[in-house]
C-alpha cells in the first residue's frame, strides 16, 4: 500500500528519512569499534540533510576528526567529528558534525 502511495508522492518513490541515515550513520561508527569503551556521552549533532536516501541504497559514511579538547571531566576529552554519508553513487546523503566525550588515552 505504501508503496503505491509513494508513486504519487514528492519522490516519486519509498524514501530513507534523513533522521534514519544519521541513526545508520551512528551504527556503522560502533562497527568500526574506534569508540568502543571509550565513549563516554554523545554530546551533540548538527547535521544538514543534502538528500533522501532511496529504498535498495547502500550507506557508506566517513568520520574525520576535526578537533579535540580537555573537558572539565578528569581523563576525559571532547572530540568533534566531522561526518558525511553517501550512496553508492557518491551523492552526499548528509554532512554535518558530532561531538563526543571520550576517555583519553593513558599513557604508561
Amino acid at each position: 500500500m505504501e508503496g503505491e502511495f509513494s508513486q504519487s508522492a514528492l519522490f516519486g518513490e519509498r524514501i530513507g528519512h534523513g533522521l534514519l541515515v544519521s541513526s545508520l550513520t551512528s551504527g556503522l561508527a560502533s562497527v568500526l569499534g574506534s569508540a568502543e569503551m571509550t565513549t563516554i556521552a554523545f554530546r551533540s549533532l548538527d547535521l544538514k540533510f543534502k538528500k533522501s536516501a532511496l529504498v535498495g541504497d547502500t550507506i557508506r559514511a566517513e568520520f574525520e576528526v576535526r578537533d579535540k579538547r580537555s573537558t572539565l571531566i578528569d581523563g576525559a576529552g571532547l572530540v568533534i567529528f566531522k561526518v558525511v554519508a553517501s550512496c553508492q553513487d557518491g551523492q552526499t546523503l548528509l554532512s554535518g558534525k558530532r561531538s563526543m566525550v571520550i576517555k583519553k588515552k593513558t599513557t604508561g
